[in-house]
């Protein structure tokens, strides 16, 4: 079976405001409930990861941040009836000092961060699972937050776009799954 990790992808805006954070959340939390359904989500878990996408230009914000993790789980929170809580995520680069020291900064002041994905590729190209090495990928910033995946390589398949990741060795997976989305079952559906 196949899951969905959602990820938003503003990633042009990410140095923007509180205001801006807020407004694309809003969007983010709209889209996920709008595709699958609050019935169909509270179904599941009811909470579900959505992981910001920062590819380190510009870096992430601190007011970006705090304004978007805040308004991600209150805004599909209250447009549930409480029944969804989309849970605030990152996904950097670990050298991206600026991002993680953001996250850090808006995470003392009571943003949450309930997990992130580290990309750090030592090898380019499709290579096989390597084993968790916290030395590549934990941040030079100490974050408040669990490292849930590492991105450990990137252009597999010849640059097609594909990505190698893996999950944390030492986190519940049973959990870490129960936070994303299972689709609901296609079977039967045409185009």
């Amino acid at each position: 079976m196949s899951s969905v990790l959602p990820i938003a992808r503003q990633t042009k805006n990410v140095d923007g405001t509180q205001a801006d954070g807020s407004a694309d959340a809003e969007s983010n939390a709209n889209d996920v409930i709008n595709t699958f359904g609050a019935e169909y989500l509270a179904s599941l878990s009811g909470e579900f990861y959505m992981f910001l996408d920062v590819e380190g230009s510009p870096s992430l914000s601190q007011h970006y941040y705090t304004g978007w993790a805040q308004t991600l789980a209150a805004h599909s929170a209250s447009t549930t009836g409480g029944k969804v809580a989309i849970l605030p995520c990152v996904y950097a680069t670990r050298g991206d000092t600026a991002t993680w020291s953001a996250i850090a900064a808006a995470m003392a002041t009571g943003a949450q961060c309930k997990g992130a994905w580290i990309a750090r590729w030592p090898i380019s190209g499709c290579h096989p699972l390597p084993d968790w090495k916290d030395n590549l990928v934990t941040p030079p910033v100490r974050i408040p937050c669990p490292i849930l995946i590492w991105q450990y390589a990137d252009d597999c398949h010849g640059g097609a776009g594909f990505d190698c990741s893996e999950t944390n060795p030492s986190i519940d997976l049973e959990d870490f799954l129960n936070h994303l989305i299972l689709p609901p079952d296609m079977t039967g559906i045409t185009s």
